[in-house]
C-alpha cells in the first residue's frame, strides 16, 4: 500500500557537513510514497430498523483517499556553524523547498460499508468494498525547516550531533476525472469513467513536526564523508477537502508521531565546492476528528443532502515515503 510522503517530501532533514563552517546548497529531490487520508462513520442501530444487525453491532462506513507524493522537488539548504570551546559547535539550519512537477501516480479513492461488532474485550469488523476510482492529480507543495544542532559529541567512537528541527509543509492537490468501478453485494461491478479534465476533488494539507534528531558521521576521509541520521517527532496535521461532484466538504485535525531515517554522502571537490547524495525514509501516523457537511445536493443520490452534516468522525492521516536527492554545496 502506497502512502504518505513525498517529501512529505520530504524528509528533508539537513545533516551536518563536516567540511566548512558555512554551507549554501541547492538540491533536487525526487519523492516517493503517498499520504493516506481515512475516516469512518459508525451508526448505531435504531429502534424499528427493518433489517437490524445482531446485538452489540453498529453499521460502519469507511472512506480512504491516497494522495501520491512521487514528484520532483527543488530546494535550498543553508547551514552556519558557530565554533565553541574545543570540538564543540552550534549549527543554524535553514531549509526551504517547492514541488516542480506533477505527481507521476494517481489519487486513489476507496469506499467500504459493513458492520462492527463488540463483545467483552474484542471488536470485529466486516467490510464490503463497493467503490474504487483513480484520478489524475496536480500538486503544489511548499515547505521549510529551521533549527539548531549541537556537536561534536561521540557515540560508539563516532562523532555525532544532536538537534531540533521544526518542519512545516503545505500541500494543495487538485484531482481530475475518475476511472474505476462501483458495485453492490451480489451484483456485477459498474464502470465509472468521468472526463479526465473534470475537476472532482480538491485537498489541502498542512503538517507541522518538531523533529529531534541524532546525526552520526560514520566515515570522514576529508574529501569524502558518510552521515546517517535518525529522527522522531510529534506530528500535527490539519486538512480540508472539497468533493466538488458531491457538493461535500470536510475539515479535520489529527495528532500523532513521525519517525525518520536519512543517509547522506558528501564529496568535496575543492575548498569551496562539493556534492552530496541522500536518501531518506519516513513514517507518519496521526489520529483525530473530522467534521463533514454537504453545501449542496449530491446529484448521485435521490435525496437532497444540502445542509446535512456529521461531526467528530474518526479520521487518520498516515504517510509513508521519502526521497532521493542530489545537491551541490558552496562552502565559505
Amino acid at each position: 500500500m502506497k502512502i504518505l510522503r513525498r517529501l512529505s517530501a520530504l524528509a528533508l532533514t539537513a545533516v551536518s557537513v563536516p567540511f566548512a563552517q558555512t554551507t549554501l546548497e541547492p538540491y533536487m529531490l525526487h519523492g516517493y510514497g503517498s499520504t493516506l487520508f481515512r475516516f469512518e462513520f459508525t451508526e448505531p442501530v435504531t429502534p424499528g430498523d427493518p433489517n437490524p444487525p445482531p446485538d452489540n453491532t453498529d453499521r460502519l462506513a469507511q472512506s480512504e483517499l491516497e494522495y501520491p507524493l512521487d514528484v520532483f522537488v527543488a530546494g535550498l539548504r543553508f547551514k552556519h556553524g558557530f565554533r565553541m570551546e574545543g570540538e564543540r559547535s552550534v549549527g543554524l539550519i535553514l531549509n526551504a523547498w517547492t514541488s516542480i512537477s506533477a505527481p507521476e501516480g494517481k489519487m486513489q479513492d476507496s469506499d467500504w460499508f459493513g458492520i462492527k461488532s463488540s463483545s467483552v474485550g474484542t471488536t470485529e469488523t466486516s467490510l464490503f468494498k463497493f467503490s474504487y476510482t483513480q484520478s489524475r492529480a496536480e500538486l503544489h507543495w511548499f515547505g521549510g525547516e529551521a533549527g539548531l544542532d549541537f556537536g561534536y559529541f561521540h557515540l560508539l567512537d563516532k562523532p555525532i550531533r544532536y538537534g531540533l528541527l521544526v518542519h512545516a509543509d503545505w500541500f494543495s492537490y487538485r484531482m481530475f476525472g475518475a476511472e474505476g468501478w462501483q458495485r453492490l453485494p451480489d451484483q456485477p461491478a459498474q464502470a465509472v469513467d468521468f472526463a479526465p479534465d473534470s475537476l472532482v476533488l480538491t485537498y489541502k494539507l498542512v503538517r507541522i513536526m518538531p523533529r529531534l534528531f541524532a546525526d552520526m558521521t560514520l566515515i570522514d576521509h576529508g574529501a569524502f564523508a558518510w552521515n546517517a541520521a535518525l529522527s522522531a517527532a510529534p506530528a500535527f496535521a490539519t486538512d480540508h477537502d472539497d468533493h466538488v461532484l458531491r457538493k461535500k466538504q470536510s475539515d479535520s485535525f489529527a495528532a500523532g508521531f513521525e519517525l525518520g531515517i536519512l543517509t547522506e554522502l558528501h564529496f568535496r571537490l575543492s575548498d569551496h565546492f562539493g556534492l552530496s547524495a541522500a536518501a531518506d525514509l519516513r513514517y507518519l501516523r496521526t489520529k483525530g476528528e473530522l467534521d463533514q457537511k454537504f453545501y449542496g445536493d449530491d446529484p448521485g443520490t435521490p435525496n437532497d443532502e444540502t445542509g446535512l452534516g456529521f461531526k467528530n468522525l474518526v479520521t487518520r492521516i498516515i504517510g509513508f515515503g521519502g526521497g532521493l536527492s542530489l545537491g551541490a554545496g558552496y562552502f565559505f
